[in-house]
Formats: C-alpha cells, sequence, structure tokens
C-alpha cells in the first residue's frame, strides 16, 4: 500500500467523512448508503481510492464494507463505534503518505568562475595557433582523425575540443559552452562540472571513431558543449526525484535537453575542416549520449560530498572538502588538457 497516498489525497476526489447524527449513521443526506449501525469514513469518485481506503482499515483488523452509489461515487462505511479510530488510521495513512514536495537548493558558487576560466582556455589556445605559437602543425596533431585515433592516438580526442575553425565558430562555443556549463556548474559545482564536461566531449569524439565506419575529420568544444547539456538533462531528472517531485516535473529536464539537441545539434551547413560537413551531428549525438550516462555518477559524487547538493545539509562552498574536490576536479580538468598537447605536440 506504499503507493497509495497520492490517490487518497488527489485533488479533492476522495475525503474524509463527517457524519452527522449520533444515532442515525448514515442514510440521513440524499445518495449515502443506508446502512443503520455505520457511518461513512470515507468518500471518492475513485474505486480505486476508496479500495485502498478500505484496506487500510482491514490491515488494522476494523470492519468496513465499501459501497457504491448510482452518482459514481463510492463510501467506505465502517460501524459507529469504530468511527473514531477508522478516522484516526486513514487521517495517520494521508499523513504519512503524502507526497512532500522540497524547494530545490540555491544554485552553487563558483558557475561564473568556470564558465571564464573555460573561455580563457579556449581564446587562449585560439591565439596560440592562429599566431603559430604550438608550431604551423598545431591542428593537424590535434583535430581528431578517426584512422589516426583509432592506431592509438588518444590524446586528439581530448585536443580537438580547443581547436576551432575560425572566429564565427570560436565565438559560438563560447557562448553555448559557458551558457550550459554555468547551468551544469550550479548544480554540480564549477569544477565536477567542466571535468565532466571535458570526459564528456572525450568519450563523445572516441564514441565518434570507434563506432562510425570510414575517415572523418574533426575539431571544436561542441562534442563538449552538447556533454554538457546531455549531463545537466540526466543531473536535474535525478536530483528532482530526491526532492518528491511528480514524474512529468522529474523528465522535464531531460526533455528539454533533448528540445535543445534537436534545435541546435543537428544544423549547419558548409566547411569547417576540407571535405568535412560544417555540422558532425554524429559528434553532438555522442557527447550528449555521454552526457546523460555520466549524469549519475556526477550526481553520487556531489551528493557524496556535498549532502546539499542532493537536498541535505551543509557542505556548500564553505566546507574544505567540498572546496578541495572542487579545486581537484578542475585542476584534472586542466591537467588532461595540458598532457593531451603535451604528447600531441611531442609526436613531430
Amino acid at each position: 500500500m506504499g503507493g497509495s497516498g497520492a490517490m487518497l489525497a488527489r485533488g479533492g476526489e476522495c475525503h474524509m467523512e463527517n457524519v452527522h447524527g449520533g444515532q442515525g449513521g448514515n442514510g440521513g443526506e440524499a445518495g449515502v448508503p443506508a446502512h443503520p449501525g455505520w457511518s461513512t469514513v470515507l468518500e471518492s469518485h475513485d474505486r480505486r481510492a476508496a479500495a485502498h481506503g478500505a484496506l487500510v482499515l482491514a490491515a488494522r483488523e476494523l470492519d468496513w464494507d465499501l459501497v457504491p452509489v448510482g452518482d459514481g461515487r463510492w463510501f467506505v462505511l465502517v460501524p459507529d463505534g469504530q468511527l473514531p479510530a477508522a478516522r484516526a488510521e486513514l487521517a495517520d495513512y494521508l499523513a504519512e503518505n503524502r507526497r512532500r514536495v522540497l524547494p530545490l537548493p540555491q544554485p552553487l558558487p563558483g558557475a561564473a568562475l568556470g564558465a571564464l576560466v573555460y573561455g580563457l582556455v579556449l581564446v587562449a589556445f585560439g591565439l596560440l595557433v592562429e599566431t603559430g605559437q604550438l608550431g604551423p602543425d598545431a591542428e593537424l596533431l590535434g583535430r581528431v582523425e578517426a584512422s589516426a585515433i583509432r592506431e592509438g592516438e588518444w590524446w586528439r580526442a581530448v585536443t580537438a575540443l580547443t581547436l576551432h575553425g575560425g572566429p564565427t565558430h570560436l565565438v559560438a562555443n563560447l557562448i553555448f559552452g559557458a551558457l550550459f556549463g554555468w547551468l551544469v556548474a550550479e548544480v554540480a559545482g564549477a569544477g565536477l562540472a567542466w571535468a565532466a564536461i571535458l570526459v564528456s566531449g572525450a568519450l563523445g569524439n572516441l564514441a565518434n571513431v570507434y563506432l562510425r565506419v570510414g575517415e572523418h575529420l574533426s575539431i571544436g568544444a561542441s562534442t563538449a558543449i552538447f556533454g554538457a547539456l546531455g549531463l545537466l538533462g540526466g543531473f536535474e531528472g535525478l536530483r528532482r526525484r530526491t526532492f518528491g517531485m511528480s514524474r512529468r516535473r522529474r523528465w522535464a529536464p531531460l526533455i528539454g535537453a533533448l528540445a535543445l539537441f534537436a534545435l541546435f545539434g543537428t544544423g549547419g551547413d558548409g566547411e569547417v575542416l576540407p571535405g568535412q560537413a560544417k555540422t558532425d551531428v554524429a559528434a553532438h549525438l555522442f557527447g550528449f549520449l555521454a552526457g546523460i550516462a555520466l549524469s549519475p555518477a556526477l550526481v553520487f559524487v556531489a551528493r557524496r560530498w556535498a549532502a546539499d547538493v542532493g537536498g541535505g545539509g551543509g557542505g556548500r562552498g564553505g566546507d574544505g572538502r567540498w572546496r578541495r574536490l572542487q579545486w581537484g576536479a578542475a585542476a584534472f580538468a586542466l591537467g588532461v588538457l595540458g598532457v593531451a598537447w603535451a604528447v600531441a605536440l611531442g609526436t613531430r
């Protein structure tokens, strides 16, 4: 009977009866069943809700009768002498099983700093590549080449995320990346968010290589950006379940993420690299799916280290352990980028 409280309490369809007339029991009102010596304790237009109420009484070894009337209502009757006990049992049951919708916590601090660092990293790599500071062949060494990755050059899945095909490409990824990354950082913390976004982008690039046939080239942060979108939808959906929200409200973030993916992740023409479509829809899709797949782990880590992210007590930025986790995750993300580029440039 654990799931029936919502039906018993729903929208006024089922309610406790106030019985009038100490001697007469039922029968004094139109449409109310006449059972001398019995009184109505519950009334509902939903047969299942009334039946659940009767089961609650049966579990407490109270006598009951479930009676329909012609207008579609159902009445649960009990002997007059058991009426106070029956009312108390049903009231306790309703109180225990009524859905509790808790407020979502306030956004975590650090989202702006995370977005700023993301922007600085992309702009820095853009300038370093454009001015030749990393060498004339930096883009060739860092872009996704399916055949090279299949031969073991894993770092390309990471380095390609920092390369872009011109100012327009870079600015678009700066805007959308900062936006989606900011939103993930508000629920998971900036360090964890950007580490997870980087991993989802790299996994998306690897999946795009190993699950597709033939050669292809690609550059750009968009795989990671759609990874952020998947992380946000998955994280919010899982987190809302903790807060007692309805199924529709739990699914809303993921449905919204899917809509945004359909809107922004599947269009575009032209070329970024010679012979390659401007929009690599498969890379976007794999990044998005990687983000969704990583979201349970992100929820677990966030809730394990900071109960407040999952709705509990303390653990926000003032907690030393939480800060160390965020800074450690941020250092991991920057370290992976640095190592990947060091390995790429070392292959000359």
